[in-house]
């Protein structure tokens, strides 16, 4: 699972803990989805919509309920085959290539590793600005499982508001992620440390 506490640092941990146990006063009821391909299940807050695309990357696609303007927060899985088995270190730092020449005012917050449904993760926090206007904040985690590779990313508008409200749903929803292939969890790794 991944620990909050680990994987953010002071002031965001406080106004976390204090949203997280805001949410978890609430007793949202969470419902189990898999993909069209059986790869993974991964747990969305029930008034969420979800979507599971038949082709492309995204696999699952769960959208929070807006009650006004847009919506306020999102959480896909991204699958891919990988061409070796990578550490999920290495797969993110790939990753990182693409984000800083696709994304509009790129900006990293913070990162390293984590650990998810007991296999070693790597996670990165980060904003961006689209075409649409505001700041999106984003968490991804990556990690592998032989050479496949999923990366997980949750995201909402990079407004205190939003991020108080969202980033514990979020967070709590990758924490549900299960791989499908229980008896491949064993992690490889090119032999980078994380």
């Amino acid at each position: 699972m991944i620990r909050l506490s680990r994987v953010l640092s002071g002031v965001t941990i406080v106004l976390l803990s204090i949203a997280a146990s805001e949410f978890a006063d609430a007793q949202v009821s969470m419902r189990s989805v898999s993909d069209s391909k059986g790869r993974f299940t991964i747990d969305f807050p029930g008034d969420w919509h979800v979507v599971r695309p038949e082709s492309g990357m995204i696999a699952v696609l769960g959208v929070a309920t807006a009650q006004e303007g847009p919506n306020p927060a999102s959480v896909n899985v991204v699958v891919e085959e990988i061409p070796r088995a990578i550490s999920p270190q290495t797969y993110a730092r790939l990753s990182e290539r693409m984000l800083r020449t696709v994304f509009h005012n790129y900006t990293a917050i913070e990162d390293g590793a984590a650990t998810i449904a007991g296999l070693p993760a790597y996670y990165r926090y980060f904003t961006w600005q689209p075409n649409i206007g505001g700041v999106l904040y984003q968490v991804q985690v990556y990690f592998t499982v032989g050479r496949r590779g999923f990366v997980i990313t949750g995201s909402t508008w990079n407004d205190p508001a939003y991020t108080r409200k969202y980033v514990p749903i979020i967070a709590q929803i990758i924490e549900t992620f299960r791989p499908a292939t229980a008896a491949s969890l064993r992690p490889s790794y090119d032999g980078a440390r994380w």
